[in-house]
């Protein structure tokens, strides 16, 4: 009899010593999650960055039913979210929105000459990833300024928008007509760039951004005829402010 409670007692204490090492066996694991994803949580963090320039649109390629060309360059908005994923990659979500570029431009048709006051602009949303070449550290600056230069690319949608209006003149008649024209399209794009970041604290840098848009636009209409004269490459270059939270 006193040997069973004996071996009792004996599996009663090794039961309870198994449980706690088990428990103690848990707390350790949980410790090394928690402790390998509090640096990862502390480094992904949010960048909104605003930028202001230029955007350059020249069309070499001309055709005489539809001339000048309508191309020169217009101030341009360029705003960003990105949710930073590594210390060297972040994606996000671009907007540019230029403004109008505009001329007089005539059109030839095999049966009249209509000439026009033109005005255009492009509305570009894109996806993009950004990915950080190198960092510059200058020895003879403060500790936390660096210089960090990044790829971008992407992809996403365009609106093309151009308004025109003037006078017709047919060949055969002397009846003068007034056109008035609202050329909207939506069409694919993708994107190429670099950004140049100026680091001066953890919250706060400049930065210079350099954009290049290639747009599914191949400015024809159904018959072929020239729709706007206007390229559908556009280069960007602006200066502005990044925040990081």
């Amino acid at each position: 009899m006193c040997s069973i409670q004996a071996r009792h007692l004996r599996e009663h204490r090794t039961a309870k010593r198994r449980l706690r090492c088990q428990i103690e066996l848990g707390f350790r694991v949980l410790g090394l999650i928690f402790g390998v994803c509090a640096p990862l949580a502390a480094q992904s963090r949010f960048a909104a960055a605003g930028a202001f320039g230029f955007a350059d649109s020249v069309n070499h390629h001309s055709d005489s039913r539809l001339t000048p060309n309508l191309d020169g360059s217009a101030l341009t908005g360029l705003v960003s979210v990105d949710r930073i994923v590594t210390q060297r990659i972040s994606v996000g979500a671009e907007l540019s929105i230029s403004s109008e570029i505009k001329g007089r431009q005539q059109q030839r048709t095999s049966d009249r000459i209509t000439n026009f006051q033109s005005r255009h602009h492009d509305t570009i949303a894109s996806g993009a990833i950004k990915m950080n070449l190198l960092t510059f550290v200058p020895t003879a600056h403060r500790p936390d300024f660096r210089v960090d230069v990044a790829a971008v690319a992407g992809g996403g949608l365009a609106w093309r928008h151009t308004v025109r209006a003037g006078t017709s003149y047919p060949f055969q008649s002397s009846l003068v007509t007034n056109v008035e024209q609202d050329l909207s399209d939506i069409v694919s794009a993708a994107t190429v760039g670099l950004n140049g970041t100026f680091v001066f604290s953890p919250r706060v840098a400049a930065m210079l951004t350099a954009r290049y848009y290639m747009l599914a636009d191949d400015d024809r209409d159904a018959a072929g005829f020239p729709r706007r004269g206007v390229n559908s490459k556009l280069f960007i270059f602006g200066f502005g402010t990044r925040f990081t939270f």
